[in-house]
């Protein structure tokens, strides 16, 4: 019977805290675009923030896991970065911890629109690197090919290009007239636009749904110094 009951209590104590498995890049939701913009954000608006959410091998969130976000070297010139550099430390590497839910979530502030397909020399553009956390244990790193903004044009209609071109025009990058012209033949025709592809999945067609958070960027006109 002693051994019958220490049994169940094991049990019951394996059931309220379940075990995780180590973090896997197969059940986690790494972003396949990095979307930036001039500021101010918007709550509930997915452009400026970049979430990723770390699972276990069971499909459990993984509470306290470590998060690396990198804009690679080749990349980072080919940004406006709001304030002239690139957010973290050092400049360009930002590093998170998952909540209870597994997710942490980064605030990117700049413009620009960078796609390795288009601009090779930054192939890719920025890495995601996950560490379990002790306990848990295991890792991944997923590279980053896209990185987009509601300010993908300077007002000339200029597009970032190698090596170091941006949308910084005069101190600023800003959302105007020349972006809303830049994403309407896409939203319109339905097409597979990465430069204007705000939710997920990203390699899919443009749709009304990126129609909706890219347009108050473009009513408020955003804008910051570079």
């Amino acid at each position: 019977m002693r051994r019958s009951l220490i049994a169940v209590s094991f049990l019951a104590l394996c059931l309220a805290h379940p075990v995780l498995a180590q973090v896997t890049a197969a059940t986690s939701d790494v972003p396949d675009c990095i979307s930036i913009a001039p500021p101010p954000l918007i709550a509930g608006n997915p452009i400026g923030f970049y979430t990723v959410t770390v699972r276990d091998g069971a499909n459990l969130p993984v509470p306290g896991a470590q998060v690396r976000l990198e804009f690679l070297p080749p990349t980072i010139p080919m940004i406006a970065w709001c304030g002239g550099i690139p957010p973290g430390a050092p400049p360009g590497v930002l590093n998170g911890t998952t909540n209870t839910s597994g997710i942490v979530t980064f605030t990117i502030l700049g413009g620009g629109c960078v796609i390795s397909t288009q601009q090779p020399c930054a192939t890719p553009a920025a890495t995601v690197a996950v560490l379990g956390p002790p306990g848990i244990g295991g890792n991944f790193t997923e590279d980053i090919f896209c990185i987009n903004s509601p300010d993908a044009v300077t007002d000339s209609g200029a597009r970032a290009a190698c090596p170091n071109i941006s949308t910084c025009a005069g101190g600023a990058t800003k959302v105007g007239l020349s972006d809303a012209v830049f994403h309407t033949p896409c939203i319109k025709g339905g097409l597979i636009c990465p430069c204007t592809k705000f939710t997920a999945p990203f390699g899919a067609p443009v749709n009304l749904g990126d129609a909706v958070v890219l347009t108050p960027f473009i009513k408020l006109g955003n804008s910051c110094g570079c």
